[in-house]
Formats: C-alpha cells, sequence, structure tokens
C-alpha cells in the first residue's frame, strides 16, 4: 500500500468513526428526550454516502494525477454529492424543517451521482458509492413524498 492509499483509508476510517459518533450521540440524546429520531435512517445513508464519495473523489484525483481524465464528471457528481450529504445529515440530526427541502435536493443529487458511477462500476470505489447513492436515494424519497 503506498502513502496516499494510505491516506486516503485512513481519511475514510476517519470520516466513518466520526459519522458513527455524531449519529450515536444524536441517537443517545434524542433517548433522554423524545426517543428515537425518526430522520436515523437518512443520518446513516447520508454519512455512507459522504464515506463512499470521499474514497470515490481520491480515486478520481489519482486517476488525474496518472493523466486519466475519464473520471472528471464523475468527480463532479461526487463533490456535489458530498457537499449536499454533509448539509442533509446536519439537518437530519437537528430535526430541521428545512430537511423535507433539501431531502428534495439531495435526492436529486444521489440520483446523478448514482448513474454517473455506475458507468464507472468496474472500479470498486465507484461501485460502493453507486450504492451508496441509491441507499439514500430511498431514504430521501420517503421524505419528498
Amino acid at each position: 500500500m503506498n502513502r496516499r492509499h494510505f491516506l486516503a483509508a485512513a481519511g475514510t476510517v476517519t470520516a466513518v468513526a466520526a459519522a458513527s459518533r455524531s449519529v450515536a450521540a444524536e441517537a443517545d440524546h434524542a433517548h433522554h428526550h423524545h426517543g428515537a429520531s425518526p430522520n436515523t435512517m437518512l443520518i446513516m445513508s447520508s454519512a455512507h454516502c459522504i464515506m463512499t464519495g470521499e474514497a470515490c473523489l481520491q480515486h478520481c484525483l489519482d486517476s488525474f494525477i496518472g493523466g486519466d481524465t475519464t473520471l472528471a464528471v464523475c468527480a463532479k457528481k461526487v463533490t456535489d454529492l458530498i457537499t449536499i450529504c454533509r448539509s442533509l445529515q446536519g439537518l437530519a440530526i437537528a430535526n430541521s424543517p428545512y430537511l423535507i427541502a433539501q431531502s428534495k435536493i439531495a435526492l436529486a443529487v444521489c440520483i446523478d451521482c448514482e448513474k454517473e458511477c455506475r458507468k464507472h462500476e468496474k472500479h470498486a470505489t465507484c461501485k460502493a458509492c453507486a450504492d451508496a447513492c441509491l441507499e439514500c436515494a430511498a431514504e430521501c424519497r420517503k421524505l419528498a413524498a
């Protein structure tokens, strides 16, 4: 494993740990007041999208360094995905009144990203991101309906 792959893996592990702590803290805090959050599955699926998206984006950047730009559109879609899912996760944790509106935007972004990553699913990181997008889109659809 080279240094770049090690750092990417370490970043992914850190992101997963932070997301897990955030979800666990939110669930624990909700337990003291009103029971489990109605948004727990959305929080978890958006965290998974962020994690797999970060790994996918790193893969795209590594390919750019090697001179291959075929993943440029994928990198753009994944960048949008990460940004939207971070916002979605924060609004879901806060049970914000803006969550429904954001879930509609996130649904569209997840669908776009999933379609683009499917084109490159021969790469494990792209496939994992596409699968996570599909799951998050399903959770967003529940709110956006």
